[in-house]
Formats: structure tokens, C-alpha cells, sequence
């Protein structure tokens, strides 16, 4: 009787352990992966958008006048405040890529918007480091006797006029340079407009790489889940020590795969909420 009733106790506890060990990879293998989605569908950046105009050549006799940087942009802001525009400020940075192309063109004899190495103005605000919006360039050549005939002729050129008077810019470079082209001493002329790239929200950048690095340890988590899964699968016994061990293991790094999935959506929310407001501001100067 001893013996039989210690036999029914041993049973007893194998069917214990068995059930519980059962119940145990039940909810560890039901707890279902998070969708991996694309987190949010990111909202494109308002493209860098450039402005120009024919380059206008003033075939006038050869006149030498002094021509000043500070004057052309007064005359410029004068022909913006008739307008109803607010005036242009001055920037040191499109100075210099007004200066960059102005000597290059005098150095190498052209007069185009685009270098012979193919570089244009916004090629050159990335060189003195201008981050814009929106940019455009003015070009003139000849014998101009005045800043005020400089802006005349420009004024009086539908494209470059538009430039002039344009709501989307508020930054104006200039470089004005005597130059002996095509065997004939004249003034290039060339005019940067630029919207500054602070002028609207700025946007996080660094949510966006913190946003493609999780998606990249996203994919290596699911590459282990789906490993463990297949060797879990494999088991013919669903017991023992080593089984249990592989279900809590797969069941952590589903747990840690679920908390990473939510934290990159709310990074992909937050950072699509920062690239609305900058679009929204950026058509608001369209």
C-alpha cells in the first residue's frame, strides 16, 4: 500500500512539472511580436529650391564708374520696399559665393549660371557654408555707368526682376568686379538671394539617425526570435531544463523587441510632427 501510494505521488509530481512547464512556454510563445511597421510614413523635406534667369549681357560701351556693394543693395531694397517687400539684409557668407563665381567667371572667360565644373550657386552657399531654403542668382555683364543702371537692366529682365522682388528670399550677397572679358574691360555683376535655412522650425536630425539605427537592431532582434523560434520548434519533448531555457530566452528578446518597436514609433512621430511644421512654414514664404 506504502509503495503504491508513494508511486502515485511520484506521478503526480512528473504531471505537475510537465504542466507546468507546458503552461509556461504557452505564454511565453503566445506573447505575440509588435508590428514592425514602417513607423510612421516619413514626411519628404521641402526640397532646396533654386532660382535663376538668363544672364543678362548689356552690350553698352566700355565706362568705368566705381560701382559699391552697399549702394546696390540700397537700390535693390528701394525697388523692394516700392513693392511692398521688406528689404534684403545683407549676408557675409553670400558675399563670398557672389565673390567665388564672380572670379571665376572674370578667371576662366564664361558667363553662365553653372561653372565649367558644373558647380552653381547652390554648390557654392554650401561652400561658405550657407544652408538655405531657397537661393537664386542674378548675373550681369557690360558697361554699366552707375548701380542704379545695374539694377535698371535687371529690373527690366522679367526673370531677374523676380529674383528683385521675390517674397522668398530675405538675405542678399553681391560681388561687383572689373574685368577684362572677351578683350573688353567690363563689370560682372552677380547678386545672391538666399532664405536661410533657420528661418522655419528647425528639425532634429539626430532623431533620424537614432530612428535608422534601431530599425537596423529591429532587424537583428528578429533574426535571433525567428532563430530561436525554428530551434524551439525543433523540440520533439517540450521539456527539460534546456527547452526552458530557449522559450525564456526567446520570450525576452520578444519583450525587448516589443519596448524598441513602440519607442522607434514615437521617435518616427515626433520627428514627422518636426518636418510637418517645417513644410507648413517653407510653403508660407511660397
Amino acid at each position: 500500500m506504502k509503495i503504491l501510494k508513494f508511486f502515485l505521488f511520484f506521478i503526480i509530481l512528473i504531471s505537475i512539472s510537465i504542466f507546468v512547464s507546458l503552461v509556461d512556454f504557452s505564454f511565453l510563445i503566445l506573447r505575440s511580436l509588435e508590428k514592425n511597421g514602417t513607423f510612421g510614413e516619413f514626411i519628404i523635406e521641402a526640397g532646396k529650391q533654386v532660382f535663376l534667369s538668363s544672364p543678362l549681357r548689356i552690350n553698352t560701351e566700355e565706362i568705368y564708374f566705381p560701382l559699391e556693394i552697399s549702394e546696390t543693395i540700397n537700390i535693390t531694397n528701394k525697388h523692394r520696399q516700392e513693392n511692398g517687400l521688406p528689404p534684403l539684409k545683407e549676408n557675409s557668407k553670400l558675399n563670398s559665393s557672389a565673390l567665388i563665381k564672380n572670379e571665376d567667371m572674370c578667371q576662366n572667360q564664361y558667363f553662365e549660371h553653372d561653372s565649367l565644373s558644373n558647380e552653381g550657386v547652390g554648390d557654392l552657399a554650401k561652400k561658405t557654408g550657407y544652408d538655405f531654403i531657397f537661393i537664386g542668382e542674378n548675373l550681369a555683364l557690360g558697361g554699366f555707368k552707375s548701380e542704379e543702371d545695374l539694377l535698371s537692366s535687371w529690373m527690366n529682365s522679367q526673370g531677374h526682376r523676380e529674383n528683385i522682388l521675390s517674397k522668398n528670399y530675405s538675405e542678399v550677397g553681391i560681388s561687383l568686379l572689373r574685368c577684362n572679358f572677351e578683350n573688353k574691360n567690363v563689370w560682372l555683376a552677380v547678386s545672391h538671394f538666399g532664405l536661410p535655412l533657420s528661418s522655419c522650425p528647425i528639425v532634429n536630425e539626430n532623431l533620424k539617425t537614432r530612428i535608422d539605427f534601431n530599425k537596423i537592431e529591429l532587424d537583428n532582434f528578429l533574426e535571433k526570435i525567428e532563430t530561436l523560434y525554428s530551434e524551439i520548434s525543433g523540440f520533439e519533448i517540450k521539456v527539460g531544463q534546456e527547452y526552458i531555457k530557449k522559450v525564456r530566452e526567446y520570450n525576452m528578446l520578444v519583450s525587448t523587441y516589443n519596448i524598441l518597436v513602440k519607442e522607434t514609433e514615437e521617435l518616427a512621430n515626433g520627428y514627422n510632427k518636426q518636418i510637418a511644421l517645417f513644410n507648413k512654414c517653407v510653403d508660407e514664404f511660397r
